[in-house]
């Protein structure tokens, strides 16, 4: 009776899990090759500033300062903090192909070796950002927005972001 009802419900609900799973990784795939086609390196830049400009455009004109410059480097982004001085946001995209083929790997030993690669990449971008940081004029930290999936991939990359004075973003949260 009831025992033989949750088990047809467990394996209905096993069978539909693994059903959207599938579909889900046939559209990141598809999307993966979609945005190898169409965006270049440059695009998925433009793309990622975009994302930043979107999330400045909630806030009042004169919370957000575009093209600021620290040390005669443009910022494209900077959130006016009520001290007047910049809190430099940059936005990266770090190991595109890394993440590509994390996705499609089985093998433990390969997926380990990407997720360190993908988080060196992040590392680097990080001391890229530390460049908008000038206790002259800006906040005592900066941002780095990265995708989401570069984001979540990292292990450690955060705590040394930190240790730099960059706070490390998903673009989902910024």
């Amino acid at each position: 009776g009831s025992v033989q009802r949750l088990q047809d419900t467990v394996q209905r609900v096993e069978t539909e899990f693994k059903a959207r799973k599938e579909m889900e990784e046939r559209n990141r795939s598809a999307i993966l090759k979609i945005e190898a086609v169409v965006a270049g390196a440059q695009s998925r830049g433009a793309a990622g500033e975009e994302v930043i400009a979107e999330a400045f455009a909630q806030f009042p004109a004169d919370m957000g300062d575009t093209q600021f410059k620290v040390n005669g480097r443009p910022v494209e982004f900077a959130l006016v903090l009520p001290n007047k001085r910049r809190l430099a946001v940059d936005s990266k995209w770090p190991a595109v192909k890394e993440l590509e083929q994390f996705a499609g790997a089985a093998d433990a030993a390969t997926r380990d070796d990407l997720l360190k690669r993908i988080e060196r990449a992040v590392v680097k971008k990080v001391e890229e950002v530390t460049k908008y940081i000038d206790p002259a004029s800006t906040a005592s930290v900066a941002v780095a927005a990265v995708p989401d999936a570069a984001y979540f991939a990292c292990r450690t990359a955060h705590i040394e972001a930190y240790q730099q004075r960059v706070l490390l973003m998903p673009y989902s949260l910024t």
